[in-house]
């Protein structure tokens, strides 16, 4: 309570057998005249694309809430992440550190309904992802602002909305239903992008899965969350 709360996050995404192809001769004319310039439909091998990230966290509420007027209550916590990004793409690897800083409003009484605020600033101060090719990666920050209603006539449905700056700005809409506290069902949209999941928790734990379709490639993620 007096020194707040820490979390350990480690995250991991790959994608396996990335197809590696000759580079191709001539010019697109010649390429469609010739039948011996055109490419290959044999692969010369295969690499890998392995990304982690390990976040060491904090978070902190206070314990008197904030009032904006004589009547409007809010209660503040504050959080921050520092965090080491790790990356190998075939030989080449490359590694970096970032922080992030976030608050958080909440409040209760709020036409008598669940509503939430938030501003996180990811890469707050640039991150530097630096490869062993003499190659560097700059994560300017990202502006993330949100906020999240629970309507009291529908116990356990919380609606989403958030707005990123970083490449551009893209609003990102959300909503879960919790069934008993126990199994949660989730659906999302960026743009055309869909996304959709589900959460079930258990004494401490918690596992949650997420599908997410996206022009370039559909993603699935699982992760699972202790809590102490």
């Amino acid at each position: 309570n007096k020194v707040g709360s820490f979390g350990l996050t480690w995250v991991r995404q790959g994608v396996e057998d990335i197809p590696i192809y000759p580079a191709l001769d001539g010019t697109p004319a010649e390429r469609l005249a010739n039948v011996a310039l055109q490419p290959k439909d044999t692969p010369e091998g295969y690499l890998q694309d392995v990304e982690n990230a390990w976040f060491l966290s904090k978070g902190y509420v206070f314990e008197k809430p904030v009032y904006l007027s004589n009547d409007l209550p809010f209660q503040v916590a504050l959080g921050a992440n520092l965090k080491y990004i790790s990356q190998r793409l075939g030989q080449a690897k490359a590694n970096g550190v970032g922080l992030d800083f976030a608050v958080l409003l909440t409040n209760e009484k709020l036409s008598s309904e669940h509503i939430t605020f938030g501003l996180l600033v990811q890469d707050a101060f640039t991150t530097h992802i630096k490869w062993n090719t003499n190659y560097e990666d700059i994560l300017i920050a990202n502006f993330k602002i949100g906020s999240a209603y629970s309507p009291s006539f529908l116990d356990g449905l919380t609606i989403t909305f958030d707005l990123d700056t970083r490449p551009e700005l893209t609003p990102h809409i959300g909503l879960e239903y919790q069934l008993f506290k126990v199994l949660s069902l989730r659906l999302g949209a960026q743009k055309k992008d869909i996304s959709m999941g589900a959460g079930l928790a258990f004494y401490r734990f918690s596992l949650d899965y997420a599908f997410s379709r996206h022009s370039l490639a559909n993603s699935q993620t699982v992760s699972l969350n202790v809590h102490f």
